[in-house]
């Protein structure tokens, strides 16, 4: 999770995929070796380049003219912004080895979520990068540490445009270099990703045609079909108002009892959970040994469901439905950002470190590197 207690960087990329970009314009940021503490102003400052942007605008990361070092889509670096992100690296984990190979994968991979956000059409804007640094200013269970992070970004300037409403000072090399590539992967996994609805059409459709296969037949055959039909896969499970699916009974393991279950008035209160209303409203509402009318849909699975009998231990006071399912994986977010990040234009100024970094970071071999 991202910046929980401090908001350190992760020690390398967190998953084997990388990604797109926004077509946004972004001022000029000068790297903090360039400034003097408590410069506000000159063409390169943050402040510089807050003074033409708007809060509402997306956040983008842009090399002062003629030191672009590193590239990805919309997003310049110098080799002063690696150099910063590197010492991050080395206050947080040492003397690590191939400091700059981890900086330059985490820059790469942090602004291919930011590219792919924007291209689902939630970029992260200027506003929303300055509360989540405000946000773990307020939060940080380790405050010396944090300052030390910041440190190493240079004094923050004065008089900054883009905070001047609401009178804070923000460094915005590191809310760009350190806070940002980590607040996209978490608002693109738990925010922005399970709402494109879109992307899960075509799994969707292909549930469909499965459950309106299976009602067709005399006696459906899960185990069968899912033998014959890529991409399926059959299981049983137990259910339960109390505790959702969880795994058939297991000789070796210990079953807790189940929470007691509510009055069967057929209403459900406000704050039911959703087991309460899958039991509600799809295995109350469904024959015992039937498959039940719809596709349901969980987190990361498309579901076709038969309940055919009960488990019941009086001695343990367990009672749960055994239930059939015919699972379908969702596309993940995971693969989606491995397919998208292949289309992001990438450049590196340094052959050599790019070599090593196709070399040691396996994501890194596939994406759309210019030669």
């Amino acid at each position: 999770m991202i910046l929980a207690a401090l908001a350190l960087l992760p020690a390398c990329p967190r998953s084997k995929k990388p990604q797109p970009e926004p077509s946004v314009l972004g001022a000029p940021t000068a790297p903090a070796s360039s400034r003097s503490p408590g410069d506000p102003a000159g063409p390169g400052s943050p402040a510089a380049a807050a003074a033409s942007r708007s809060p509402g605008d997306p956040a983008v990361r842009s090399a002062p003219e003629g030191q672009v070092f590193l590239a990805v889509g919309a997003h310049t670096f110098s080799r002063a912004d690696v150099e910063l992100r590197e010492k991050v690296i080395r206050f947080k984990y040492g003397d690590v080895e191939d400091g700059a190979v981890k900086a330059v994968s985490q820059l790469v991979q942090g602004y291919l979520w930011v590219s792919l956000l924007a291209s689902l059409g939630a970029p992260v804007t200027w506003e929303e990068l300055q509360k989540e640094v405000e946000r773990i200013d307020r939060s940080t269970q380790a405050p010396e540490d944090l300052a030390k992070i910041k440190a190493i970004f240079g004094p923050a300037p004065s008089g900054n445009a883009a905070s001047r409403d609401q009178g804070k000072q923000i460094d915005w090399d590191y809310a760009l270099l350190f806070v940002l590539p980590d607040y996209a992967n978490r608002r693109y996994f738990y925010d922005v990703f399970p709402k494109q609805k879109h992307l899960q059409k075509e799994k969707l459709d292909k549930a469909n045609r499965a459950l309106e296969e299976l009602r067709k037949q005399e006696a459906p055959d899960l185990e069968a079909f899912a033998k014959k039909n890529d991409g399926f896969r059959r299981d049983r499970v137990l259910f339960s108002a109390g505790r959702g699916f969880r795994p058939m009974p297991d000789p070796g393991r210990p079953e807790l009892p189940e929470p007691p279950e509510r009055e069967d008035d057929g209403i459900l209160p406000p704050d039911a959970t959703p087991w309460q209303k899958m039991n509600e409203e799809i295995f109350k509402k469904t024959d015992q040994g039937a498959l039940f009318g719809q596709v349901v849909e969980l987190e990361t699975v498309f579901l076709i469901l038969r309940w055919t009998g009960w488990d019941e231990d009086k001695e343990k006071k367990t009672k749960a439905r055994v239930v059939e399912r015919l699972l379908l994986e969702k596309r993940s977010p995971h693969e989606f950002f491995e397919t998208e990040s292949a289309k992001v234009p990438l450049r590196l100024a340094d052959p050599a470190l790019k070599d090593a970094l196709r070399k040691k970071i396996s994501w890194a071999r596939d994406l759309k590197w210019a030669d």
